[in-house]
């Protein structure tokens, strides 16, 4: 995975064996520098493949170590990623959603919709060039 907002998976070999890490750039405090942090997601042995490890990510809630400010004018990225970490993926009992809830949304959001209106500051799309292209979705053309 890309080094980006919502971090990214290592493997590192420890005493202990072959071991995930869930990567992420923080702010240093003393210098305002971003730097690269890690935490420890689990073995490789008990999560072989990427996607189980970032759905252990999930459940260990390591992304609440994200500092990742959305700024003044975000775009639509940014927005969607903000709302992937904290809407989407909400542990607890209220507001939380089903897996196959979340695996479809993550499928659309990455698949069809970031790839199209990801680079669009939020604040300058127009809602009928969003209806547009939901119209020519419905008609199953490419857009």
């Amino acid at each position: 995975m890309a080094k980006n907002q919502r971090g990214w998976l290592r493997k590192k070999k420890y005493a202990n064996g072959m071991t995930w890490l869930f990567c992420f750039q923080v702010t240093r405090p003393s210098d305002g520098k971003r730097v690269e942090n890690c935490k420890p997601v689990g073995l490789v042995a008990a999560f072989p493949g990427e996607k189980a490890a970032w759905v252990e990510v999930g459940k260990l809630g390591l992304e609440k170590h994200l500092d990742n400010p959305v700024g003044p004018e975000p775009t639509f990225k940014e927005i969607a990623e903000h709302w992937r970490l904290h809407e989407l993926r909400r542990e607890g009992i209220i507001g939380k959603k089903a897996v196959e809830t979340v695996k479809c949304s993550e499928h659309n959001l990455d698949k069809y919709v970031l790839p199209r209106w990801g680079g669009c500051v939020a604040g300058r799309m127009r809602p009928s060039e969003v209806e547009g292209w939901f119209e020519v979705l419905a008609t199953g053309a490419r857009g």
